[in-house]
Order: C-alpha cells, then structure tokens, then sequence
C-alpha cells in the first residue's frame, strides 16, 4: 500500500478496470447528472480513490472524461443522416445533458464548434459525395 495515496497498486488496478467498464462498456456517462459521487458508490469505493485513478490513469478530471465522451457521442450521432432532423435538445438529453445550454458550451469548448456546425458540416460533406 502506498503510504501517500492509502491505495495498494492491486487495488488501484481493480478500480482503474471497474472504471473503464462503467465508462465504456456500461455507458454510465450517458445518465444525467451523473457524479463521481454516485459512480463511487455503484463501485463500492470514495472519491478520493477514484480521483485518484481518474488523474494518474486517464490523467484527467471526472468531468472532463464525462464531458469527452458525451460529445463523441452527440459528434457520432450529428455525423449520421437519419438524425438530420433532430431537434439538439433530444440529442443533448440522449448523451447526458440536462439542458441545451451546457450540451452547447461543452461541445463548442471540445470541437470549437456549434452542434448545428458540425451537423451542417457533415451534412454538406455527406451532399458533396453523393
């Protein structure tokens, strides 16, 4: 066990694994207003270790990875036609987000576009190829 960090590597590695299986497998990041809190708790351990596993593992903040991967997601579902239409409140819902407003800063603070730039962006490449 590591006297500074209270966490064998044994353990470290077991939560680092219980981890990427909600993150990835599990999609937990897609529930709204989901914290490191509640995922501490479904994996039986405190924030502290999994702050822990989060900086020197993914070497990232938990709400980054969250943020990350909720806007690869909308990113995949912009990208496809049959989602031309829909409305980005029912998109930033789908990912995670509560509300239109912090899907909108998030994914601009990510890609340094709007939602609705990058669906035209697509939309006209998808246009030009046809």
């Amino acid at each position: 066990m590591n006297q500074w960090t209270g966490i064998s590597a044994k353990a470290e590695n077991e939560l680092h694994n219980a981890v990427m299986q909600r993150l990835f497998k599990e999609k937990a990041y897609l529930q709204q207003g989901y914290t490191m809190q509640q995922m501490a708790a479904e994996l039986n351990t405190n924030t502290r270790y999994l702050r822990l596993v989060f900086q020197r593992r993914l070497q990232k903040s938990f709400n980054s990875i969250i943020n990350e991967l909720r806007i690869k997601d909308a990113q995949a579902l912009l990208r496809y036609q049959r989602n031309k239409d829909t409305n980005m409140e029912k998109i930033a819902v789908h990912v995670g987000y509560s509300n239109r407003q912090t899907f909108y800063a998030a994914f601009r603070k990510l890609t340094g576009l709007t939602p609705n730039e990058y669906r035209d962006h697509f939309s006209r490449a998808n246009t030009s190829e046809q």
